[in-house]
């Protein structure tokens, strides 16, 4: 399986407290590891520096995004120009940090945000889910919605859903790799409109 993060520009221990227990409570040999820095956090250099020596695999966005220019922005679901531009560049990020997990073989990839902290083992979990407890084969996959339950308090055993993209508490979505070319294009043909989750809306 391969696991990205999508970051922007956050505090360092934010970032580094979830690919630390990541990488502690994981056989990494198991999985992935890749982690995308936005454009917004391409300065903190040191965070860079300090998950790859954890084994992450770190991409770094050198430039803001064409399609962020002024004259190019194209407003939608009306919102003001200022969320757009958020939400066209989180789009563009997770497209292109999708487009890297192809660079590696594998049956799924999932995508983690970088301001949560996983419970214990979450990948093991979420990995033994997909193979073991949903029992799906990975060709006929399309995602799994892994959540943490309605407003946990703490983090908990992940359970997964198979349906609305919406529901509070998700956290993470898993994709079968042989669809993602599928959801790259698809987020790229109009990254104004085609929010990742509808909370971007």
């Amino acid at each position: 399986m391969v696991v990205g993060i999508l970051s922007a520009l956050r505090k360092p221990p934010t970032v580094l407290g979830l690919a630390e227990r990541l990488v502690h409570e994981t056989n990494t040999s198991d999985y992935k590891l890749l982690f995308l820095q936005s454009y917004s956090a391409a300065y903190q250099v040191e965070t860079k520096l300090a998950l790859e020596s954890l084994g992450y695999t770190v991409f770094t966005m050198a430039s803001e995004y064409a399609e962020l220019e002024p004259s190019r922005l194209q407003i939608t679901w009306g919102d003001p120009p200022s969320r757009v531009k958020w939400r066209t560049n989180h789009v563009l990020d997770y497209a292109n940090l999708l487009e890297k997990t192809l660079d590696y073989e594998a049956d799924f990839v999932m995508i983690l945000e970088d301001d949560m902290m996983p419970a214990w083992h979450a990948l093991d979990k979420a990995y033994r889910s997909l193979t073991t407890e949903l029992a799906i084969p990975h060709h006929q996959l399309g995602y799994v919605a892994f959540y943490s339950g309605i407003r946990s308090l703490e983090p908990r055993g992940l359970k997964c859903i198979s349906g609305h993209l919406g529901i509070e508490g998700a956290c993470t979505l898993t994709f079968s790799q042989k669809l993602v070319p599928r959801i790259i294009a698809h987020l790229k043909s109009d990254p104004y409109a085609n929010p990742v989750r509808y909370g971007h809306r």
